[in-house]
């Protein structure tokens, strides 16, 4: 009974390989097809076509034709194959999988590429061509600057894994672009493709640095373009991947971890971000994006410098890892809530603080905090007022910069009590780097006896509380 077995399996491996490579002829059967059909669908190839591995490359040719098919024998055009070809309309590929480098001849007339066993595009190979659109189920690669300069209008690629650099670069013509499969977006693949408005790109889990760069950048109506964008397996978004995007009002990426320098700098109109595990905001990632007004990025352990730079007087709550670190010049403005506990806040961080209103109350809890940068709360006009007046520094190690006189807390910072160790190292200007607590209704807590050395001028007019105890301060 045994070997009926195996001799059973061995007909149905059989038969599942003889239906695949009629498949690869051109010819469509259904798995469920029985055997005894198979003979006809095998006579319906005419066999004198059958593709080869021999390369293709056109050393005979008339300048003048338009139309042009690959003889059937080949499946691979070698490079610079059809570059003689200047008045070339319409290409078809037939069994052709692999063109190579250089195909076709740039600024040439083709508008029409059709073939269904097409799987790898090189590099450079339909470059500034007269193309349209492009459709294909079956391409898996295309290549470095592929379609570059192209007047191409839309993109469907169900199968494409890779796009190159480059490959659709100021395509100015291009609306929409239905990825498929594709898995890794390269460097400037869509670069100032200025009407771009719809990219569907549901498997992408890599976007390279400047790939939609400067995308829906033409002067229109911002309500005739306003979009969303979501890439829902994106881990890594490179550098200026969505810079100066007018139309975005929403971005989803629910499982991006990195979003580089610049990538969502100056998109103007972008309110909401769905990054939940995201760890790394690159610099000016989301500067000047100032209909932001919450933002939860409860994974995130870095926020680059000048992030919200221009735009952080809109900010009302942002939540962030506990252990984040934040640094310079973010939140210039000011930010009203920040929900998670930072480990160090850079230079300028918060400076400007309450700048745009009469009063304002900020919550944020330093307690974890381990170092704090010069110029990081400075507030130059109206009072500002910490959550519960009360500002805890109890894991703070160093105030303000080594070489640098700039103060760190000044101006009318309105605290009722501050926590701060005698371990503290306070820069420079020691009058100045506190001053913001520097009146008598501000009491300051520490575990200090006397005044350590170097905080001899600070908040001299505060109410001192030495040798106390962190519970004491909180209990006051």
């Amino acid at each position: 009974m045994s070997d009926v077995i195996t001799l059973a399996n061995q007909i149905v491996q059989e038969k599942e390989r003889i239906r695949k490579a009629i498949e690869d002829r051109g010819v469509n059967i259904p798995a469920s097809t029985p055997l005894s059909d198979y003979r006809n669908k095998i006579l319906s190839i005419d066999t004198s076509v059958t593709p080869s591995d021999i390369y293709y490359r056109d050393d005979e040719f008339d300048d003048t034709v338009t139309t042009f098919t690959v003889p059937a024998k080949y499946e691979t055009l070698m490079e610079n194959s059809l570059s003689n070809y200047t008045n070339l309309q319409t290409l078809n590929l037939n069994y052709v999988k692999y063109i190579f480098d250089n195909t076709c001849i740039g600024d040439s007339a083709l508008t029409s590429v059709t073939g269904n066993y097409l799987k790898y595009i090189g590099n450079n190979a339909f470059v500034k061509t007269a193309l349209t659109s492009f459709s294909n189920d079956s391409v898996e690669y295309i290549g470095d600057n592929a379609f570059r300069e192209t007047p191409i209008e839309s993109v469907t690629l169900d199968k494409c894994k890779i796009i190159g650099n480059n490959a659709f670069y100021k395509c100015d013509e291009l609306v929409d672009i239905d990825l498929g499969d594709t898995e890794i977006i390269k460097n400037n693949a869509f670069y100032d493709c200025k009407i771009l408005k719809t990219i569907v790109a549901d498997k992408a889990k890599e976007i390279g640095d400047f790939a939609f760069y400067n995308m829906d950048s033409e002067d229109y109506s911002y309500d005739e373009r306003k979009f969303t964008l979501s890439f829902p397996k994106v881990e890594r978004i490179g550098a200026q991947a969505f810079q100066q995007i007018k139309g975005l009002t929403a971005i989803s990426l629910p499982k991006c971890k990195s979003i580089g320098y610049k990538s969502l700098n100056l998109c103007q109109n972008l309110e909401t971000v769905t990054a939940p595990e995201l760890e790394d905001l690159g610099y000016y990632a989301l500067n000047d994006t100032n209909k932001v007004l919450s933002l939860y990025l409860p994974n995130c352990m870095h926020i680059g410098d000048h992030n919200f730079y221009d735009n952080s007087h809109a900010l009302t709550e942002l939540t962030i890892a506990d252990g984040c670190r934040i640094d310079d010049y973010c939140f210039y403005n000011g930010i009203q809530k920040i929900i998670g506990k930072p480990s160090y806040i850079g230079n300028d961080c918060f400076n400007h603080l309450g700048i745009y209103e009469i009063s304002r109350e900020m919550e944020i809890d330093l307690s974890n905090v381990t170092h704090i940068g010069h110029y990081s709360f400075i507030h130059y006009s109206n009072s500002f007022k910490f959550k519960n007046e009360s500002v805890d520094l109890k894991n703070c190690q160093s105030i303000g910069q080594s070489g640098n006189s700039n103060a760190s807390f000044q101006g009318s910072l309105m605290a009722r009590k501050v926590w701060i160790p005698s371990t503290c190292v306070i820069y420079y200007n020691s009058n100045y780097n506190l001053s913001g607590f520097n009146y008598d209704s501000c009491h300051i807590y520490t575990d200090a006896a006397t005044k350590p050395s170097g905080w001899s001028q600070i908040c001299t007019s505060a109410t001192w509380h030495f040798g106390a105890t962190h519970e004491e301060f909180e209990a006051a």
